[in-house]
C-alpha cells in the first residue's frame, strides 16, 4: 500500500543515510566559508553579508564588497543588542533605513525600488544570523 502512495503522489523517501550524508556536507561547506572567512579577516557576520552582496553584483571588486559587508555588520549592530529587536517593527524600520543611508554610498544604480528590495533581503539575513544568538 505504502509503495502504491508512493507512486501515486510521486514521493521520494530518503534515508537516514542520505540525511546524514546531506548534513555532512552542509558542514563541511559551512567550516569551508568560515575558512575563507578568517583568510579575508571577515567574522562570520560579515561573511553572511558579503556573500549576499556577491550574489547581487554590487560590485565587481572584492575589496569593496568586503567593506560593505562590514559596515552593515557594523551598522546594524548596536539594533541587534536590543532585546527582541527582530519583533519590533520600529528597530526594522530603523535598521532598513539606516541601510538605505550606507548602500547608495557604494551602488552605481540608485534604483529606489532595487535598494528597498536588497535592504529587505539584508535585513532576513540579519533574522537569520543574529536571531539564532
Amino acid at each position: 500500500m505504502l509503495n502504491d502512495l508512493i507512486k501515486k503522489y510521486n514521493v521520494k523517501l530518503i534515508t537516514a543515510t542520505e540525511v546524514l550524508e546531506e548534513l555532512i556536507r552542509i558542514a563541511k561547506d559551512f567550516r569551508r566559508r568560515l575558512e575563507e572567512g578568517k583568510k579575508v579577516n571577515l567574522t562570520e557576520e560579515e561573511m553572511a553579508f558579503y556573500d549576499l552582496l556577491l550574489s547581487k553584483r554590487i560590485s565587481e571588486q572584492d575589496e569593496v564588497v568586503m567593506q560593505i559587508a562590514r559596515e552593515i555588520a557594523k551598522s546594524i549592530g548596536n539594533f541587534v543588542k536590543i532585546a527582541d529587536w527582530n519583533k519590533k517593527e520600529t528597530i526594522k524600520a530603523k535598521i532598513r533605513s539606516s541601510l538605505k543611508t550606507l548602500l547608495p554610498k557604494y551602488m552605481k544604480v540608485q534604483d529606489y525600488r532595487y535598494l528597498n528590495d536588497l535592504s529587505r533581503e539584508i535585513l532576513e539575513v540579519a533574522e537569520m544570523i543574529y536571531s539564532a544568538v
